[in-house]
Formats: C-alpha cells, sequence, structure tokens
C-alpha cells in the first residue's frame, strides 16, 4: 500500500502514533542522540508530500519551534508553532521497510538538533 494511507500504515506498525490534522500527518519518535535524546518528539509531513510514498520520500520533515539545527532550510507551516525542515534522503529505497527506514532517517535529524 503507498501513498498517505501507507505511509500511516508503515508508521502505526512502529508505533509512532499517526494522526492526521488538517493537511498533515503528525506522528511521535523517540530520539536516539543529540539533545532529545531518550525523549518523545513530535514531527509531522505534509500528506500532499506523500502521493508518491514508499518510492519518493518527504523532502521537509515539520517540527515545532523548539527545535532547532545550527544549519537547515527552513519553510513556514499551517500549523501554529511548527516549521518545515528541507531533508534530503541519500540512499532512499535501500531498506526494505520503508516505514523503517523513514522513522530511522526523522531520528537521525533530530539527534543533529541542537
Amino acid at each position: 500500500m503507498g501513498g498517505p494511507d501507507g505511509f500511516t500504515a508503515g508508521l502505526t506498525e512502529y508505533g509512532a502514533a499517526p494522526t492526521v490534522i488538517g493537511r498533515h500527518i503528525i506522528y511521535t519518535v523517540e530520539a536516539v542522540e543529540g539533545r532529545f535524546a531518550g525523549q518523545l518528539v513530535e514531527t509531522a509531513v505534509a500528506i500532499d508530500e506523500l502521493a508518491r510514498w514508499p518510492l519518493v520520500p518527504p523532502h521537509w520533515i515539520y517540527l515545532r519551534n523548539e527545535v532547532a539545527f545550527s544549519t537547515t532550510n527552513t519553510q513556514s507551516c499551517a500549523m501554529a508553532g511548527w516549521i518545515g525542515h528541507s531533508r534530503q534522503i541519500v540512499g532512499w529505497g535501500n531498506d526494505l521497510d520503508p516505514a523503517a527506514g523513514w522513522v530511522a532517517h526523522v531520528r537521525g535529524v533530530i539527534g543533529e538538533a541542537t
């Protein structure tokens, strides 16, 4: 299954508790490194970026404003208190389970927060 439904189903399998709010899917991952290590961190993706999931991963990761990075490209978010961070994924498609690969990617991004 692909698209937003496949993305949500995959995150559910990993206990990320995805919820649709407006045009975003919000979910929670446990950070394993960095400033937020051991904490549950909310993150989101725009539903319109999931049209080609899992062939093409979302480009923007949305995080609450308190999650900051020393270097990042940002864009505004329709959800108050959130901001989008541009992240490229190198080697996408190498993981047998796209949801596992996505969760690992997001954990890595959050691990870089300052």
